[in-house]
């Protein structure tokens, strides 16, 4: 199964290096996916989400695992993602209120929850 993995704020693609390795030792395709808050907006992000799952995924079975912005980035990607929504999604330490570096997202359109 594909896995894409999107990293927190204030963290890189390199947060998720050891979950990569083990879901592809689990024998699961793991995707790094990256963003910067500071250099692009939620919908900036989300948009390359989105792009990233229709050119490199297999749409017919993937999941996604984001961990705290990054599953922010997730729940903006899922309306985009209709017709080929994951069949798993898995939020690590998703926020309940956006912290004021995330309010801080430039042009985010982010709310508090």
């Amino acid at each position: 199964m594909d896995v894409v993995l999107i990293h927190g704020m204030g963290r890189t693609p390199l947060s998720m290096m050891r979950l990569r390795l083990r879901l592809r030792r689990a024998g699961h395709h793991p995707i790094l996916f990256g963003y910067s808050p500071t250099f692009e907006t939620l919908q900036g992000a989300t948009t390359r989400l989105v792009k990233l799952i229709e050119r490199r995924v297999d749409t017919r079975h993937y999941a996604l695992v984001g961990h705290s912005l990054g599953t922010v980035i997730i729940r903006s990607a899922l309306g985009h993602l209709e017709s080929r929504a994951p069949c798993a999604c898995f939020f690590l330490a998703p926020p309940m209120l956006a912290c004021k570096a995330a309010r801080g997202f430039p042009a985010s359109g982010y709310t508090d929850y």
